[in-house]
């Protein structure tokens, strides 16, 4: 019973905050060189995992990484981090799949991606490299 009433809380909980899944949305940051490798490697359908990796700098982090190849993609919003961190708490990870991924031109390149509200894609390293 405890289990029923904290799934309905806290879906209760995102409603609140107007979250809706599945969002669509891009990733920001994607142009930093740090994560130009994971660009050019991404391909439709990859699987993502969304992972909040708070730092004193910036509390809202929320890191997109990029299961199939390993590597980091890029961020969230910080509109849309501060929403989810409102709605799932501090730590939380969630599922993700890229819709589409345009190179070009530096201000054309980009990755659309889909969020879910599941955390069946988790694996154990993501945490430790996305903190390192």
């Amino acid at each position: 019973m405890n289990i029923r009433l904290r799934k309905l809380f806290s879906k209760s909980k995102c409603l609140l905050c107007g979250v809706r899944f599945p969002i669509k949305t891009r990733a920001v940051g994607v142009s930093r060189p740090d994560f130009q490798n994971a660009l050019v490697q991404t391909r439709e359908d990859d699987e993502l995992q969304l992972v909040h990796a708070p730092s004193e700098s910036d509390p809202l982090a929320v890191y997109i990484y990029n299961i199939q190849i390993g590597g980091l993609l890029g961020r969230l919003h910080e509109k849309l981090a501060k929403d989810l961190v409102f709605c799932f708490g501090k730590g939380f990870c969630l599922d993700g799949q890229v819709i589409e991924v345009t190179r070009g031109k530096e201000r054309e390149r980009g990755c659309r991606l889909v969020i879910y509200d599941t955390a069946e894609y988790v694996k154990d390293e993501i945490l430790p490299m996305i903190k390192e």
